[in-house]
């Protein structure tokens, strides 16, 4: 139980920082985004299909996949992340005080690029996802050994790509720019997760030993 309470607490924790990096520095700087969102966007311009509907779609299919494929424990922390993620991004959008309002474009996408890869770490620390495109990053690393911030950041760049038709293009390059910070905090909080494994291994296996 108290494992649960931590982990929950972490998910918690990483999806406000998330909802932090989008809502008051990317979207209030009108810098696009991946994701299921940019997913959506792309789907409603060249489909003409309701941005609402494609993002409940692919985040049904998506949960559906985690069910299944990654664990029943794994969809109930991502469904918290589901929820509690909207409810976040709500509260950001609303509250001027987090808006810092910075003038330079290029600092608010870094800023969100360290906030949203600080906050995907620690929920993906936590055995959860913040649902989206995450789980398809996670499956592709269960199944291929596809390192998870390789798979979010070619995802992610191929998404705002295809936006460029219909999209400011200095927004889009802000967007990749982002994307890269992202991945490389993201990487880095995931590779301290392994080594601290390895260690922890090689500990058990000497005590053992010595045993």
């Amino acid at each position: 139980m108290k494992k649960y309470i931590l982990q929950s607490s972490m998910v918690i924790l990483g999806n406000t920082l998330v909802a932090f990096g989008v809502a008051s520095l990317l979207a209030e700087n009108h810098i696009a985004a991946g994701g299921v969102s940019g997913i959506g966007l792309v789907l409603q311009y060249y489909f003409n299909i309701p941005l609402s509907l494609c993002v409940l779609l692919i985040n049904t299919i998506l949960f559906l996949s985690a069910i299944f494929l990654l664990g029943k424990n794994f969809a109930l922390k991502t469904l918290l992340s589901s929820v509690y993620f909207p409810a976040a991004i709500s509260f950001f959008e609303s509250s001027r005080i987090f808006q810092p309002g910075f003038d330079s474009m290029l600092l608010s996408c870094i800023l969100a690029g360290c906030y949203i890869g600080t906050g995907i770490g620690m929920v993906i620390r936590a055995d959860a996802s913040t649902g989206g495109t995450d789980v398809i990053s996670l499956l592709l690393n269960k199944y291929f050994n596809i390192p998870v911030h390789t798979v979010l950041r070619t995802i992610d760049i191929t998404i705002l790509s295809l936006q460029m038709p219909f999209s400011n293009t200095m927004h889009i390059i802000y967007g990749i720019i982002c994307v890269s910070v992202t991945s490389f905090i993201l990487n880095t909080i995931l590779s301290e997760k392994i080594e601290n494994h390895r260690i922890h291994t090689k500990i058990s296996i000497g005590l053992s030993d010595f045993i």
